[in-house]
Order: C-alpha cells, then sequence, then structure tokens
C-alpha cells in the first residue's frame, strides 16, 4: 500500500512541475512586456522633453535675428530662417544622438499687435515646430508604424 502512494506523489509531482514550468513562461513573457513598455514609454518622454527644448532654443535663436539686428542676421526671413534654427539646434540633437536628418522644422512669422502682414518686424511672433519619429521597440515587434513625435514654441521677436 505504501508503495502505491509514495508511486502517486511522485506522479502528481512530476506533473505539478509541467504545469510551473508553463505558469513561470507565461508571467515571464508578460512581465517583461511590461517592463519593456516602462522602458520604451520613458525613451519617448525623453525624446519629447529633447524635441521641446530643441524648439525652445530654435525659438531663442529666431527671435534675435529680427529685422532690426545687425545687417548679416537679417536674412533669417523665409526658408533661410529653417537653416539658421538648424544650425542652431543641431549641436544639442547630436548631443541626444537624434539624426538631424530624421527632424522637420517648421518656422512660421505671424503679424504682431497693429499689423496687416507677416514680417520679421519686433514684436512679431515666430513659431518654431520641431517634429521626429519615434519607433518603440515593443511596438516594432509587432509591426506597428513609427508615431511622430511633436514640439512646438511660439517667441515674440526682440530686435
Amino acid at each position: 500500500m505504501i508503495d502505491i502512494r509514495k508511486k502517486r506523489r511522485l506522479c502528481q509531482q512530476r506533473k505539478r512541475q509541467g504545469a510551473t514550468l508553463v505558469e513561470s513562461a507565461l508571467t515571464l513573457v508578460a512581465f517583461l512586456m511590461i517592463v519593456f513598455g516602462i522602458l520604451d514609454l520613458g525613451i519617448g518622454l525623453l525624446r519629447y522633453n529633447t524635441l521641446s527644448a530643441v524648439a525652445r532654443i530654435g525659438g531663442r535663436a529666431a527671435i534675435v535675428h529680427g529685422s532690426h539686428a545687425a545687417p548679416a542676421q537679417t536674412i533669417w526671413n523665409g526658408q533661410n530662417a529653417v537653416d539658421g534654427v538648424t544650425a542652431a539646434i543641431s549641436p544639442v540633437l547630436n548631443a541626444e544622438g537624434i539624426p538631424t536628418s530624421d527632424i522637420s522644422v517648421t518656422v512660421t512669422y505671424t503679424d504682431g499687435p497693429d499689423r496687416g502682414t507677416s514680417s520679421n518686424d519686433p514684436g512679431d511672433t515666430v513659431t518654431i515646430q520641431v517634429s521626429a519619429p519615434f519607433q518603440p521597440t515593443c511596438t516594432a515587434i509587432l509591426g506597428i508604424s513609427p508615431m511622430t513625435l511633436t514640439a512646438r514654441t511660439s517667441m515674440i521677436i526682440a530686435h
């Protein structure tokens, strides 16, 4: 009788070991997805924070290059403004490891009070928008396309 009981216990223990292995595998997969999701969220927030800082740096560069600035600095109207902002923000992007080729920069001038046209005059507003693609690791594994992070700042031209 005792021999049969020992055999039953051994058989039940072996069955339980297999169940433990399956449960551990399922739990480990869920745990790792949560951990990697949190890491992806942190990297995404860091990238967005960097884009916000870059937009502010570009805005500061643009507001000091108004129409009343030194003659060499007044070429910031139109497309040259994008080149100037890109040149101002590229050291920060390089330090963060973000390629400048991935960044999209838009510079928009809007008219200030009591004016009918938008220009690069003191008192007018310049808006800098910086966009960059972001591909979280978890969604890359699942085949989801990258998302675009966008940061924008508006400042009043000083001179």
